[in-house]
């Protein structure tokens, strides 16, 4: 893993019960960690769009003319800094694979929901996530990578699920579980 700068660009799926997918971008670099250069890090910054479903807690600050909704999709915008460590391992003449692992802290920009019951009030601004990958080289300029990522803290300050009447009758899990499929250009 030679020093450099990788710009990279995909797509990304939420599993809480999202039905779209969300996409990010951003610029990692590369610095080798030992002097056969098949061990390296990497950071950067990332910009994150994230959708997933999430349930409405408190049903009774809604109108009574308006039927309650269950659960509402938001959109949510991050700003993440990768920090990963790679490494090369060479699988024949003309094939590199790249595993890593890392740890991504985030910072929320901005939410919104299609209810307009959330907002970014309703969210934690700050998270960690972990994250596991696995990409392959293409060529010589071009990775693709296959990334996990989940949340290690909770995403929303109420988890409490209320009914009508405003009572708790559970609590929901707001950790997000992020698979990207990213493109990775190698200057």
């Amino acid at each position: 893993i030679p020093f450099g700068i990788q710009p990279y660009a995909g797509g990304n799926y939420t599993f809480k019960n999202n039905h779209k997918i969300g996409y990010q971008a951003g610029i990692a670099l590369m610095f080798p960690i030992f002097h056969n250069n098949r061990f390296g890090l990497s950071f950067g910054p990332e910009y994150c769009f994230e959708r997933k479903y999430v349930e409405l807690s408190d049903h009774s600050a809604q109108p009574p003319y308006i039927t309650p909704f269950t659960k509402s999709q938001s959109r949510s915008i991050y700003l993440k800094i990768p920090v990963k460590m790679l490494c090369n391992i060479y699988v024949g003449p003309r094939m590199i694979l790249v595993p890593c692992i890392g740890l991504k802290p985030e910072y929320l920009l901005t939410t919104t929901d299609e209810q307009r019951r959330l907002g970014p009030a309703a969210y934690s601004r700050y998270n960690l996530a972990w994250a596991a990958g696995l990409g392959f080289m293409i060529k010589t300029h071009f990775t693709l990578s296959a990334e996990y990522s989940n949340d290690l803290f909770e995403n929303l300050k109420d988890r409490n699920i209320y009914d009508s009447s405003g009572a708790v009758i559970g609590k929901q899990k707001s950790k997000t579980k992020l698979l990207s499929l990213l493109l990775y250009y190698n200057f």
